[in-house]
């Protein structure tokens, strides 16, 4: 059985690209929850946030969103700018956690 190795890497490559641009595109959309969670402050269903937090969290995620694309402009096929939007994403569930947004994943 003859792998050429070549074909591999490059395989490799091109799909760390195209994952780092679909993560790209995730972080960019949770840049929304700040106020989506702010409609639910509003409607009286998060009794326990404050409109700070929401602008945080979308600021935050601003943050990390413009992070990521500079990373990915410059690096990207690299390990790390994958990894970065994922540490990226963990904070996000972290600092909601934190603060009592109570969003259940399923």
């Amino acid at each position: 059985m003859d792998i050429n190795m070549t074909e591999y890497s490059s395989f490799l490559r091109e799909n760390r690209i195209k994952v780092n641009g679909y993560l790209n595109k995730v972080l960019w959309f949770f840049v929304l929850t700040g106020p989506a969670i702010t409609l639910g402050v509003w409607g009286g269903i998060f009794r326990d946030i404050s409109y700070l937090t929401c602008i945080s969290i979308s600021a935050v995620m601003i943050i990390m969103s413009i992070v990521h694309l500079v990373l990915y402009k410059n690096f990207p096929s690299r390990t790390f700018t994958c990894v970065f939007a994922l540490v990226s994403l963990s904070i996000l569930i972290s600092y909601m956690s934190y603060y009592h947004v109570s969003i259940y994943l399923t």
